[in-house]
């Protein structure tokens, strides 16, 4: 339920973003949790975005793709999947 009341934050999803791919030192589960959590909001919300939100998510997945951690990188490709 609190995690319902973030996600409705606009700035949710940019955190999440930024755990999932620049949170070093955060331990790895915790990065995934949060990258899955952004893939569920991003389903159910990305048209309703405000533009500059969404371009900060863009910016802050992408190169999670190259992340040495294999299942960061797939939680990122997930998460990137969402946007269309």
């Amino acid at each position: 339920q609190k995690l319902q009341q973030l996600g409705k934050a606009p700035e949710f999803n940019n955190y999440l973003a930024f755990v999932l791919t620049q949170g070093e030192g955060t331990q790895d589960e915790i990065r995934q949790t949060a990258g899955l959590l952004l893939k569920n909001n991003l389903k159910t919300g990305w048209h309703s975005t405000d533009a500059a939100h969404q371009a900060y998510i863009q910016r802050a997945l992408l190169p999670g793709l190259g992340h040495p951690n294999r299942f960061l990188r797939h939680t990122v490709g997930t998460a990137l999947s969402m946007i269309t």
